[in-house]
């Protein structure tokens, strides 16, 4: 039987009690969750990581949030890393983020229930991580914001014109001239004399490799 050393750092003792209790009657799937201490005192985990009986701990968000949340590299590095959770986290970013940054594989929120605790101490055990869907949308969001900002971060520092931008947009499409003509209601004439422009000015001579060129620069919006 697979079984999984956790720690709970708290300083909650009837708290602590009641989720050993539960903890100690969840086994499936030939897997065992045991204790291996409980402490509210961060020299106990240490003492007890650097012997290699802990494989995760549980921290106890409140007790950490007020004064901001410490580094967790003395507990995940060394020969014997201790995967880090905090629990009783609102499932909001502004909680969440201190909480990843802070070093740790994982959080546990406030409304979760012990199925979902012993699901994440698992996954987290496993080498995984572990974030809630709403998060992880929140997450791809601020990826896709943070990649429409590096685009026009580059593009201020490119020598195109913001017509020759939309353009070669469109040229990343596989539109012929004629197409582009059509999407930006001008002459097929004038698209014509924007493709040679970008061509000399990024000084290539192929329309997919002024598009391999933009991408490369992060100039195009996708």
């Amino acid at each position: 039987m697979h079984n999984i050393r956790v720690f709970i750092f708290s300083e909650d003792r009837l708290f602590c009690d009641g989720l050993v209790k539960l903890l100690s009657e969840r086994k499936r799937d030939e897997l065992q969750i045991t204790l291996s201490g409980v402490s509210d005192c961060w020299e106990k985990i240490i003492s007890l990581k650097e012997k290699g009986l802990v494989d995760v701990a549980l921290l106890d968000y409140k007790l950490f949030s007020r004064d901001g949340l410490p580094p967790l590299s003395t507990l995940s590095a060394g020969s014997c890393p201790v995967k880090v959770v905090w629990f009783g986290v609102r499932d909001h970013e502004n909680d969440i983020v201190p909480c990843l940054e802070s070093g740790a594989a994982g959080y546990i929120s406030t409304d979760a229930s012990v199925d979902d605790l012993v699901h994440i101490v698992t996954a987290v055990a496993n080498g995984n991580s572990w974030c809630s869907d709403r998060f992880a949308a929140f997450l791809f969001s601020r990826i896709r914001d943070f990649a429409r900002e590096k685009c026009l971060d580059a593009r201020e520092n490119a020598q195109l014109t913001a017509r020759e931008f939309e353009v070669i947009e469109l040229l990343a499409e596989n539109l012929s001239n004629k197409e582009i003509a059509g999407r930006l209601n001008i002459e097929t004439q004038t698209v014509k004399n924007h493709v040679h422009n970008l061509l000399e000015k990024l000084s290539v001579h192929k329309r997919m490799d002024a598009v391999a060129y933009a991408r490369q620069r992060h100039w195009l919006r996708r």
